[in-house]
């Protein structure tokens, strides 16, 4: 899957230089670099909302050609380029530390924590995280 968003959306709608922030800028690889950022960012997202279809990954990835949703999507992909930037790698590794010991993280969890409380709200508002229970 291509990516929907760009450096240039990025740095339109956030005011963030991407290459900068990766450290990248001026390098032979930046274009590169910066590409494959977007594109975990967006498999992120993906990923999220392939836990809330019925259809799993299909679904949520035919999400991404229909145009009722591409706006929304883009928002939640930029969501979550500011969301990992701002907090670093937020790779848990399975295990959380806690004062009653130790709990390990299952794989929804792990997506789930790592996901922009904003993006979780776009996503939400247009019904990409409904499963048709009440």
């Amino acid at each position: 899957m291509d990516n929907i968003i760009t450096t240039e959306d990025i740095y339109n709608n956030l005011n963030i230089d991407l290459a900068s922030r990766l450290k990248v800028s001026g390098q032979a690889n930046a274009t590169t670099v910066t590409s494959r950022y977007i594109a975990e960012r967006q498999t992120e997202i993906v990923q999220y909302i392939a836990l809330h279809c019925y259809d799993g990954i299909n679904q949520a990835m035919a999400y991404f050609s229909d145009d009722f949703f591409i706006e929304s999507l883009k928002e939640a992909v930029l969501q979550q380029v500011k969301y990992v930037l701002d907090n670093g790698d937020m790779n848990y590794g399975g295990i959380l530390m806690q004062n009653a010991g130790i709990q390990k993280l299952s794989m929804d969890e792990r997506i789930i924590g790592g996901i922009s409380p904003k993006a979780h709200l776009i996503l939400l508002n247009v019904g990409l995280l409904y499963l048709g229970r009440i």
